[in-house]
């Protein structure tokens, strides 16, 4: 959700939260990446590759949709660092259910 708050606040396109589309690498998770972060970011705790493992397991369940592009989405432009895993974000479509307290 990290990655869809950014990516909402970051593009003029509108959607539902859980539905938006970003190319953060793992690495811009916990801080480790070479690139420059806002001062309000926040890393989370884990390695890159626990990330990985992951943003697998969300993809496996369906929770994200994923491509492969050597194209920024935002600009058209060829990224300068390679080619890219493009995330979209599928948590919008999960059911919405009433958790009974008791």
């Amino acid at each position: 959700m990290k990655a869809d708050r950014d990516a909402h606040a970051r593009s003029s396109s509108s959607g539902p939260p859980g539905s938006a589309t970003w190319f953060r690498q793992a690495d811009w998770f916990n801080g480790t990446t070479a690139y420059h972060l806002p001062e309000t970011h926040i890393a989370y705790p884990f390695s890159t590759m626990t990330i990985q493992r992951g943003l697998r397991e969300l993809r496996d369940e369906g929770l994200i949709e994923t491509h492969r592009t050597i194209r920024n989405p935002l600009t058209g432009g060829r990224f300068t660092t390679g080619p890219r895993m493009i995330y979209t974000n599928q948590f919008h479509k999960l059911p919405t259910h009433s958790v009974p307290f008791s």
